[in-house]
């Protein structure tokens, strides 16, 4: 009784903080750091994490809320689609955009989107809540390539070295990490005193922060300013043709990150399946933590394997996210399962910055948010799919076919290594 709250994993908590802990102090590099460099990250390091945090505050209680308003898990199933499918046809068009008209702009429009998106909770009507889940796949796709450019562009127009962009991939990541806990609390208290609608009045205040940020001390900057949106699309999609470094890029992105999308559903049910987990709710919560510090591992070894080229380093990735997916097939302890589950999150935090470094690498500045965003079509239409098959089938055919999607990934990316 109460296993999951007073022995093992507080244990779990302890030793992963110890870890990520001794990785921050082990890891110190030669590398010069320029007083313009170190503007640039902290400036792009408050606004991401600010943004990334109200997303991480509200994002926890969309299913709640709909629940509370007295839909049907299927209809919350399909509200989930609409999101994905906004995402992937507006994305389409919204990269061209910030190439066109302003990385910037681009990110101002995020912060703009996503506060409306916020306010829409207000309503109970499906219709106001399908216009939610448009805003909110408007603005993800938004937050997955216009923020990436504008940095890249910075950062290379500065002439700043490339190992500091990865370095400021890796800081996001761990961010990433700690805002969401920090975010998770706080929003846990919002839903307290003023229900789950708090928690999206609370992110948006936050989002309309980060936009005023952007617009008082981020500069413009832009991709293919000469030609028109249609032009820039064209020219994304001639690159993706002549250029199957692009292709081999998506797809990888695709296949992990929709492996990802199915851990985030599946997690629960497996742990909550043990007859050990008397206490759910409160154990899930330090569940949670225990995988937020795992990706903050992920990113501080990421920052170690400068001394590897970063296209070796991701196959080891996937094939330690292949690993971690068979385990919860194979063995039904919980311990071996939360110890498999921390492995796959210490991954997700390697991934993060160095499929970031890889885009930075191999993907065309002048149409890059154009083309991240034609990466996440077939992302979304595979997490779609994903989310067919957790309703129709066990979990442990789910797991299977993400260990084999990380494979795929793992071959893919040895055939682009290769391409150098």
């Amino acid at each position: 009784k109460d296993v999951m709250e007073g022995g093992f994993l507080w244990v779990w908590f302890a030793v992963l903080s110890a870890l990520c802990l001794a990785l921050h102090l082990f890891n110190r590099d030669p590398i010069h750091r320029s007083s313009s460099f170190g503007r640039l990250q902290k400036n792009y390091l408050t606004v991401y994490l600010i943004m990334i945090g109200a997303d991480w505050m509200q994002g926890a209680y969309v299913y709640s809320i709909y629940a509370e308003f007295g839909y049907s898990k299927e209809t919350i199933a399909y509200l989930y689609i609409i999101d994905f499918l906004s995402a992937m046809v507006c994305g389409v068009f919204l990269g061209s955009f910030a190439d066109k008209h302003g990385r910037k702009k681009a990110c101002m429009l995020y912060g703009a989107v996503y506060i409306l998106s916020c306010l829409v909770y207000h309503s109970m009507s499906l219709p106001f809540l399908l216009l939610g889940c448009i805003l909110d796949g408007v603005a993800n796709s938004l937050l997955n390539s216009a923020f990436e450019s504008w940095l890249l562009h910075e950062h290379n127009k500065a002439g700043h070295p490339e190992a500091l962009l990865s370095e400021t991939f890796a800081l996001s990541t761990l961010g990433n990490g700690i805002v969401a806990i920090a975010s998770g609390l706080i929003s846990g208290g919002a839903a307290h005193v003023g229900g789950s609608v708090a928690t999206f009045d609370l992110a948006a205040i936050f989002l309309l922060i980060g936009t005023l940020i952007i617009a008082f001390t981020w500069d413009e900057n832009y991709g293919d300013v000469t030609s028109n949106m249609t032009h820039n699309f064209t020219s994304a999609l001639t690159s993706l043709r002549q250029d199957s470094k692009m292709i081999y890029i998506g797809l990888i992105e695709s296949l992990f990150e929709s492996s990802l999308f199915t851990f985030v559903f599946l997690w629960t049910p497996t742990l909550e399946g043990d007859e050990t987990m008397d206490s759910p709710k409160y154990s899930l919560g330090l569940v949670f933590a225990c995988f937020m510090v795992a990706i903050m591992i992920g990113s501080r070894m990421f920052t170690l394997s400068h001394r590897y080229n970063t296209e070796t380093f991701a196959k080891a990735i996937f094939g330690l996210a292949s690993l971690s997916f068979l385990i919860p097939i194979f063995f039904q302890h919980v311990n071996l399962q939360i110890g498999s589950f921390v492995l796959f999150e210490i991954c997700c935090g390697m991934y993060y910055p160095a499929i970031a470094t890889i885009r930075s690498k191999y993907v065309p500045e002048e149409t890059h948010s154009t083309l991240l965003n034609l990466f996440r079509v077939p992302l979304n239409l595979l997490c779609v799919f994903m989310l067919f098959l957790a309703s129709h089938l066990q979990k442990e055919w789910i797991f299977l076919f993400c260990s084999g999607s990380m494979v795929v990934a793992y071959f893919l990316q040895d055939r682009l290594s290769r391409m150098e």
